[in-house]
């Protein structure tokens, strides 16, 4: 299975791939998040998953679909799906 990632903001610089191909056909992503936290540095753990939950910090997409209006972390990935993760700024 191939997966695209395209981060957008404080995560650009510690997520240095953009693609990833896995043997199993079968994975969340929640276990995608935390293949991220496991391959890079525990600080990608510390922005996506604070506390093993997801980070209202971030918008992310699936194939420009908010994941909110899918199944949030339980949301199944396909192959050649894309996941856009978009920092969100405070301020007015």
């Amino acid at each position: 299975m191939k997966i695209v990632l395209q981060t957008f903001g404080d995560l650009e610089d510690l997520i240095k791939d953009r693609k990833f191909v896995f043997p199993d056909d079968q994975m969340s992503l929640g276990s995608f998040f935390n293949f991220l936290k496991e391959r890079y540095h525990p600080e990608v753990g510390e922005h996506l998953l604070p506390g093993g939950k997801f980070s209202y910090h971030y918008s992310i997409f699936i194939n420009g679909i908010n994941i909110l209006r899918l199944k949030n972390m339980d949301t199944k990935l396909n192959d050649g799906d894309r996941i856009f993760i978009i920092t969100l700024a405070d301020g007015g």
